[in-house]
């Protein structure tokens, strides 16, 4: 998946993905020419931030993720529930676009 961070127009500059490779695709480069599609994509949308919400204890996509430049910014203890086990959430982030020098003309607040 790729799209929207949150819904609302503060958030639109930062985008969320998921790639999933089949277990028998698995360890054949797929899911990194992927997610190197993703950050080009993103970039060309202009968007400034790409955000990763990993289960915590998938060490392949965590080392992608840090393999391509992503950094961990969060950690999410038991927010998601599978198989009867609770899960953490790992929040890496890659910076795709210089920081903004002066806040846009545009910036909504939301209420």
């Amino acid at each position: 998946t790729f799209g929207a961070f949150r819904p609302h127009q503060g958030f639109r500059h930062t985008v969320e993905h998921s790639v999933y490779v089949a277990p028998k695709a698995q360890r054949q480069g797929i899911a990194t020419m992927l997610m190197e599609a993703l950050i080009v994509e993103g970039q060309r949308l202009g968007k400034h931030v790409m955000v990763a919400c990993i289960e915590a204890q998938n060490a392949a996509s965590v080392a992608l993720h840090a393999k391509l430049g992503f950094a961990q910014s969060g950690y999410l203890k038991e927010v998601g529930l599978k198989f009867g086990q609770w899960l953490d959430l790992l929040v890496m982030q890659k910076q795709l676009g210089e920081a903004l020098q002066d806040k846009p003309s545009d910036c909504d607040v939301d209420q």
